[in-house]
């Protein structure tokens, strides 16, 4: 599962960024994950539950929704959503790609306690493991 592992990653950043900010505590988190991340959703929040209870994020909730990937085509200018795990650009029919969306997950905003303040779009890299 290694969804625990991300959401682990996640929650390290969070902290961290709180504890910069001098924030007391964490209310709310709010996360964008890549659909390219192979994230199962129920996973995801198990992984939140299971990694919570004993730190500063015990009583915190999570919101997140997951962000669609996005393709540079290889061939041409065309961006495309993918629609199956065969990327074929629909504009040139050219196979395969870039992805530039949709492929890590962005810690977006942090609510706490304390001060009563968010702090806003940094990023918790899947290759942050």
């Amino acid at each position: 599962m290694h969804e625990l592992s991300l959401m682990q990653a996640v929650l390290e950043k969070a902290l961290a960024v709180a504890d910069e900010a001098g924030a007391g505590g964490i209310i709310r988190l709010e996360v964008e994950v890549g659909e390219l991340c192979g994230i199962v959703p129920e996973a995801w929040e198990m992984a939140f539950e299971a990694a919570t209870p004993g730190t500063p994020l015990e009583n915190a909730a999570m919101d997140w929704r997951v962000v669609d990937a996005r393709v540079q085509c290889p061939a041409c200018p065309h961006e495309y959503s993918p629609s199956d795990i065969i990327w074929e650009c629909p504009a040139c029919g050219a196979f395969g790609g870039e992805a530039i969306a949709g492929n890590d997950i962005v810690l977006v905003r942090l609510e706490v306690g304390d001060l009563n303040a968010s702090v806003s779009k940094t990023g918790a890299s899947r290759d942050e493991n």
